[in-house]
């Protein structure tokens, strides 16, 4: 008898696991609707971008938001922030002119709400402020570089030079996102000639070109 009963019990507990793994392996049906849109938006500038806050819509099949705008003339950016999540960081600018971003809200069907646009004007991206800092000084064989990285940007150092025949090229790229960085470019004699230096950073945006006439220490 206690077999028996035993028997049922388990058979039953099985039953219902079977439905629960059903239910849970089924294909998501989009109903269709798009979701509504952020609200209560508020925007932090930051050096070459912004955080954009908001709240989100009150949609059960919300999946996230994504941020659309133009890096640059003709190039298109997206930024993506979970429905975890209330906040956009929207980066890559390489100028402190007026931006526009479009905030859509996009369900598990993929649809995708009409869009809020935002405009603000970013802080001077750090590629900017570095290059501001950087100074070059005479050094044994060659050129010191240095400069102050306050933001810890990410971003090449393009060394230039001319060679004895006159012409201008870089000699060297040096990668660096610390906060204060320093380096020497060497194999030259104490011949004064024109050195230089080039920033760029993740996003393709470049610096101006700094140029000096220096001689190498022997």
């Amino acid at each position: 008898m206690h077999d028996i009963k035993r028997f049922f019990i388990i058979l039953t507990i099985a039953l219902i696991t079977s439905g629960c793994t059903e239910l849970e392996n089924a294909p998501y049906i989009s109903d269709g609707t798009p979701p509504g849109q952020v609200s209560n938006i508020e925007i932090q500038t930051v050096p070459g971008g912004a955080y954009i806050t908001y709240k989100l819509p009150n949609d059960p099949d919300l999946l996230y938001v994504k941020g659309i705008y133009e890096i640059r003339e003709g190039e298109i950016a997206e930024q993506r922030a979970s429905l975890y999540n209330d906040t956009l960081k929207i980066v890559g600018y390489g100028d402190t002119g007026e931006k526009k971003v479009k905030i859509i809200s996009v369900d598990r069907g993929e649809n995708e709400s009409a869009p809020v646009e935002v405009t603000f004007r970013p802080e001077t991206p750090s590629v900017h402020t570095t290059f501001a800092t950087m100074n070059m000084i005479p050094d044994f064989g060659g050129v010191q570089y240095s400069w102050i990285n306050e933001n810890n940007a990410s971003m090449a150092f393009i060394l230039m030079a001319r060679d004895s025949s006159g012409l201008r090229f870089p000699f060297e790229t040096v990668y660096s996102a610390v906060d204060s960085g320093k380096y020497t470019l060497r194999g030259f004699g104490p011949v004064e000639r024109e050195f230089g230096v080039v920033i760029r950073d993740r996003w393709e945006n470049y610096s101006d070109t700094m140029l000096m006439a220096l001689t190498p220490l022997f």
